[in-house]
């Protein structure tokens, strides 16, 4: 396509028709039986809670406005499971289910948590931020 619309001096989005098919070759690839059959994994759910119906109906409602792929959202009180949800699918190109087993990526936000704990301890007199790493964790200090 690049190069006809070169040769012919076309502006056409040739990389978004390209993207489009690449898509849509990817998720046609995945046999049927391993598609997300339902919006909601089957199966999946915490105790029967006013919470628990009302984040199945606000996923539906994100799942139908095109906001929201796939998630995992478990809500735990007193050490209870009060809510537990695993909806969509893996990706715009993996049409299979999120369950919950599903891991997720990441990255560094991990880092933010991290940090907020700390200072939480700081306030708390429990650490200082300049403190040694190796006096909490005795193999740092070995390298």
């Amino acid at each position: 396509l690049k190069g006809l619309c070169s040769s012919f001096d076309i502006e056409f989005p040739y990389l978004q028709v390209m993207a489009e098919t690449a898509l849509t070759t990817v998720r046609e690839s995945f046999p049927e039986e391993v598609r997300a059959t339902a919006p909601l994994y089957p199966g999946v759910g915490g105790a029967d809670s006013a919470l628990q119906t009302k984040l199945e109906a606000v996923v539906l409602e994100m799942r139908a406005a095109g906001r929201v792929e796939g998630l995992q959202c478990t809500v735990m009180k007193g050490g209870e499971v009060v809510a537990d949800i695993s909806a969509g699918t893996l990706s715009e190109s993996d049409p299979r289910p999120v369950r919950p087993s599903t891991l997720f990526n990441v990255f560094s936000v991990t880092k933010a948590f991290l940090a907020a704990a700390v200072h939480i301890l700081v306030e708390r007199g429990q650490v200082a931020l300049d403190d040694p790493v190796a006096k909490f964790w005795d193999g740092f200090a070995q390298e």
